[in-house]
């Protein structure tokens, strides 16, 4: 389904449903929301906050558990087909059954902080950035460290997968976007001009969506790596793809449908109360 998670200060969660109303679900952070992971049957979620402090919650609000790292944590991400948490800590990232149990597995990098965590869709990869501009991407089912994704010039690089996890995307600040052919990693760049800051797949409609170093939207083809549209001149924060078209999430707490082909926005939904810090969709 098509529903609204807004991360905003302090940490509070919010679902919006078809007839626009919000519940606030749960406070946790006490500081700023870090990133948010749904499980695949989107019927829950996983926080994690600047202060350490992440915690599982169902789609009505109620927690799972919660526990803390023992550092500040930037990333969490739900596995695809067995539900477990991994959650960034500061050498690394720790595997859990649940929030609070002991560590299944940890993943470790060679310094710095994780700053984004993802599985592929099938589980087979693990990938994380680090605040020194770097990539590390493990084996999921051993745990083993496959390689790194180097000499991408910007710290804290976003990641996203293709939806038959044989390519990974990733931005690497000023005009770098790549696509990374899995399991031998040769990039390939997109023609972009100032930087890329959000990544997402639409993989039904063959395209990528972004936004820039102006916070401007925009969507491209994956099969030729060529601009297809700008989807917004507001200052967008977030665009993922829904039934609808591409959904642009905006700094100013509001939202737009847009044709991902034209760039013509189809719908306009109403304003948000808090300060979106962290959006996701499901």
């Amino acid at each position: 389904p098509d529903g609204l998670l807004v991360g905003g200060l302090g940490g509070r969660l919010r679902w919006g449903d078809a007839e626009q109303t919000t519940t606030d679900a749960a406070k946790l952070c006490g500081g700023l929301m870090a990133d948010i992971s749904w499980a695949k049957d989107s019927q829950r979620v996983g926080i994690v906050c600047t202060n350490g402090r992440y915690g599982l919650f169902d789609r009505s609000g109620a927690g799972l558990g919660e526990s803390r790292v023992d550092s500040a944590s930037f990333a969490i991400a739900s596995h695809p087909t067995n539900g477990r948490l991994v959650v960034g800590s500061f050498d690394g990232l720790i595997e859990l059954e649940t929030p609070g149990a002991a560590p299944l597995r940890r993943f470790v990098v060679d310094g710095g902080v994780v700053t984004e965590a993802r599985w592929s869709p099938d589980g087979r990869w693990l990938a994380a950035s680090t605040d020194q501009g770097e990539i590390v991407v493990w084996d999921g089912d051993t745990g083993r460290r496959l390689f790194a994704l180097t000499g991408l010039g910007f710290p804290g690089a976003a990641i996203v997968f293709s939806e038959d996890s044989r390519q990974i995307y990733t931005s690497g600040g000023a005009s770098d976007l790549r696509v990374w052919d899995l399991p031998e990693p040769t990039p390939e760049w997109f023609d972009t001009e100032l930087g890329v800051g959000f990544l997402s797949v639409d993989e039904a409609r063959g395209l990528l969506y972004t936004t820039d170093g102006l916070n401007r939207g925009a969507s491209w083809r994956a099969s030729d790596r060529r601009r297809v549209a700008m989807l917004s001149a507001e200052a967008s924060v977030l665009v993922t793809p829904t039934s609808r078209g591409a959904l642009v999430l905006t700094s100013h707490h509001g939202w737009r449908v847009v044709d991902p082909f034209t760039g013509e926005v189809l719908e306009r939904g109403p304003d948000t109360v808090d300060s979106p810090i962290r959006k996701a969709w499901t």
